[in-house]
């Protein structure tokens, strides 16, 4: 069984206004040697996590069959599907 890791660094801290204050940095999910999408990967952390979190509490707590996490910029997800009540597939 593999683990996937999510990785968060480089973050900087943007204020404009009590609206506009957001988390921007590199994020990405790490597999053995493997980057996604990139190791580089430069999005806006704060919504990433806000809305992937939301998404896989609604997965855990309704019991839904998959779930996906978008990336703010560019085409990128990640797809889970539940395989049995502890296993997933990404």
């Amino acid at each position: 069984m593999n683990s996937i890791d999510l990785y968060v660094d480089n973050c900087e801290f943007y204020s404009g206004g009590q609206k506009w204050e957001s988390v921007w940095g590199n994020i990405y999910f790490r597999m053995n040697d493997l980057c996604f999408p990139d190791s580089e990967w430069y999005d806006k952390v704060s919504s990433l996590l806000e809305m992937w979190m939301g998404a896989i509490i609604e997965f855990i707590q309704y019991d839904k069959r998959e779930c996906t996490l978008h990336f703010m910029d560019g085409p990128f997800y990640i797809h889970i599907l539940k395989k049995d009540r502890i296993n997933v597939f990404v």
